[in-house]
Parts: structure tokens; sequence; C-alpha cells
């Protein structure tokens, strides 16, 4: 028998737009779509707008004005340490990704760009987890749960809370791949997400596992109110257009 390749599993796509002035990036995958803007000169961000167009909880959008904590100085043109300028518990984790990956690419001169990510569903143990820029591959994992497998470079790397994969990266050549695999990262910890169907959950914190204390949603102050926007989580197809899709869904819903 022919193997072949899965598809069905956890789709995510990270839009980068870099122009002379405005800066953005774009998020879209199962569960969320957020985009964040930034006017920009050279060295510096001076305006900044977050949209929440598709999210699975009704607080996320209370979410967006914090990308204006971004603006100023932005000499870093690295991911990670445009991540570290902000505390993201405050932030919605998406889009502070989508916000600090076109600024850091932006910072360092990097052109737009669209990230594919993907993250088989597993049958039986282990799953594919792999990420593309702009069609060419930069990762490619084989993850059983939260732990690498293969390959041998990246064999028994944890990519769950406390396992140390951002301090397992300091060793690795390069921004753009130091990026991509903390990319896939996020991608395969978020692919758990569809082992639940969210509409079955009232509240945010009744997931089970509900990560408490690490984003805006999640904060003490806020769970409470953290209602399931129903219908919100979109099981994309190998072909899909994930942003038109993403976007025709959140126009839908407005009428309703």
């Amino acid at each position: 028998m022919i193997a072949t390749e899965p598809t069905s599993g956890f789709r995510r796509e990270i839009r980068v737009e870099i122009g002379e002035c405005l800066v953005a990036g774009e998020l879209i995958d199962d569960f969320h779509h957020f985009r964040a803007e930034f006017d920009v000169l050279p060295g510096r961000i001076v305006a900044a707008r977050g949209f929440a167009i598709r999210q699975p909880w009704a607080t996320c959008p209370g979410a967006v004005s914090r990308v204006t904590d971004f603006i100023g100085p932005a000499s870093a043109g690295s991911f990670r340490a445009v991540l570290a300028s902000v505390d993201r518990r405050t932030h919605c984790t998406h889009l502070c990704d989508a916000a600090a990956l076109a600024i850091a690419r932006w910072a360092r001169g990097a052109g737009s760009a669209v990230f594919s990510l993907f993250v088989a569903d597993p049958v039986q143990g282990p799953t594919t987890a792999k990420i593309d820029r702009d069609g060419v591959s930069l990762h490619e994992w084989k993850v059983e749960r939260l732990r690498i497998l293969g390959p041998a470079a990246w064999k028994g790397r944890v990519l769950g809370p406390g396992g140390g994969f951002l301090a397992s990266l300091a060793a690795e050549s390069g921004e753009d791949q130091i990026e991509a695999a903390l990319l896939l990262q996020r991608a395969c910890t978020i692919a758990l997400g569809r082992g639940f169907d969210l509409d079955l959950y009232r509240h945010a914190d009744d997931v089970p596992g509900a990560p408490r204390g690490v984003c805006h949603t999640y904060a003490a102050s806020t769970s409470a109110d953290a209602t399931r926007k129903l219908g919100a989580t979109l099981d994309f197809g190998p072909a899909a257009d994930l942003r038109q899709e993403s976007r025709d869904w959140a126009a839908a819903d407005e009428r309703t």
C-alpha cells in the first residue's frame, strides 16, 4: 500500500506585509484570525492598530489595543527580542505573535512573507508538523504530543511549557531558522485544541487544562467574562484559502 500524506489537521497561516510606511502581520488558523498594523518611519513605529476578525472567546477583542505597546524605537530584528519587549500576559497571544513577527522582519530588513504551518491530526502515535515560508520548507518534525522524535538534530526537545525549548535554540544558526522553529512550536501546542469541541464550553475557564494567566482572556480579571463565540472554529481543507474563508465566516457572523 502506498502511504499518503495526511490531509486532516491544524492549519495556520501568518502573513507579513512590509511596505515603506506600513508593516502588518495577520494570523489565521482553525481558532483565530487577528491582524496588527503599524505605521512606521525609519527605525521607529509611530502608530499601531489591532483587529480581531474571528476569535474563540468574547473577551479576545479587548486585547487589540495592546498593540500600541510596540510603538517606539524598533531596533531589534529578532522575533524573540520583540516578544520580550512587551508583557505577553496582557496581550492576545496570537495577535502578539503576528505583530512581533512583522516588526522583527521589518527591523532586520527582511521582506514580506507568507508562513504556512500544518500539524497533522494524530491517528495512532506520532504525527508530523511542518512550516513553509513562501512555499519553501523550513522545518519538518516528527512529533508525539509535545516532544520531537525527529529529525535527529531536534530529537528529544520538548515543546510544551517548562520544556526549555527557547533555551535550546541558542546554538541554532540564523534568525530565520530560529523564528520558524518558534512559530512551529506555537502551532504544535495550539493544535492540541483540535481535541476539544470548544462550542461545548460556555466559558474559557471550563476548557480542560485552560492556560490561566498566560494572556488577556485568561487573566484573573477577565476570564469570568470569557464566554464562547459559538461556531468560530473552522476546519480548513488542504486547498483552503484560510484568510478568505475566515473573512467570509466573519462577514456572515456579523449579519446574524
